[in-house]
């Protein structure tokens, strides 16, 4: 399910922790009122994101905030979430516009990517997966918002916590290093970890080709690199982001037997059939369902074509 906030499609669980967020404002702004410098204020100001909420907040019949700083605490929340598009081309477009804005502008960003990325021999092939991964948790950081950030509580199993250490290190060494005074949220590193632990773990040596239903863009790039080292040379793997079934299933278009590899979060056991093959996956089980996938998939490439 898909919610759309001001031309941004927003999955039903960011959607709920944005809210849970404005209602909270609107509490806290009943007692203590927020400010932001003019600094942060200019570098929120030069965002499509601000200007799209500026915009979409005067389309309201009721007013959530009163100020433009409260209307700059909820762009906050807004620029930690991540959103959907159903076109990979356009989001990875949008994805190198937010990228340039709040990164690449800043070397000191920079430098803190490319130390996660030689300290946790992260390779460089899931380089623009390090990066999609990066982006909401430093988003985050903007006025030193992040301990204000609401979302689910991450837990780690042991490995991760070994992993979440060092990633606590290497941003107390950053941070020194660079004299920021940001406060770091312990969940949300911890949210992070879990996606760097992904993107350590050794890749397959086959490659192999399916269709992708996923509820983020990061599901979707992180299950087609998976995939496409599984893939061989007779399959092309869909650059469609389907975010339903669906969309996959219904589509007119698709004319032949297929293959799609689904989220457990958007998967429905009804909707498989003679001709579609759909595996439930995910972040945590991808492999599993790679190796599953691998001991049919010659069978699959037979019946595919009758």
């Amino acid at each position: 399910m898909r919610i759309t906030f001001f031309a941004r499609d927003y999955p039903l669980n960011e959607r709920e922790i944005i809210v849970l967020g404005i209602q909270l404002s609107c509490q806290r702004a009943r007692q203590s009122r927020i400010t932001f410098s003019d600094n942060e204020k200019a570098c929120a100001q030069q965002t499509p994101l601000y200007r799209l909420l500026r915009e979409g907040i005067t389309t309201l019949d009721s007013t959530i905030c009163t100020t433009e700083h409260e209307l700059l605490f909820i762009y906050s929340l807004f620029n930690a979430r991540n959103y959907l598009c159903n076109n990979l081309e356009l989001l990875q477009k949008d994805f190198e516009v937010v990228y340039q804005n709040h990164i690449q502008r800043y070397p000191e960003l920079e430098k803190l990517v490319q130390e996660l990325r030689s300290s946790l021999n992260i390779s460089p092939e899931n380089d623009l997966l390090l990066k999609k991964a990066f982006l909401p948790f430093i988003r985050s950081t903007w006025a030193d918002m992040q301990l204000f950030q609401p979302d689910l509580i991450y837990l780690l199993d042991k490995d991760q916590q070994d992993l979440y250490q060092t990633v606590q290190t290497i941003l107390t060494k950053w941070s020194t290093i660079c004299q920021t005074e940001i406060h770091w949220n312990d969940n949300l590193i911890r949210k992070m970890t879990l996606t760097l632990d992904l993107l350590r773990r050794k890749n397959f040596d086959e490659k192999i080709e399916l269709y992708i239903v996923a509820p983020s863009d990061f599901n979707f790039l992180y299950y087609r690199k998976q995939l496409e080292a599984l893939l061989d040379d007779h399959f092309i793997i869909s650059n469609m982001i389907y975010n339903t079934l669906d969309e996959v299933v219904d589509d007119v278009f698709f004319c032949s037997r297929r293959i799609i590899v689904c989220d457990t979060a958007l998967y429905r056991a009804d909707l498989g059939s003679e001709n579609t093959l759909i595996f439930p996956v995910s972040l945590n089980t991808i492999d599993e369902i790679c190796f599953k996938i691998n001991q049919i998939v010659r069978p699959v490439k037979i019946s595919l074509k009758g």
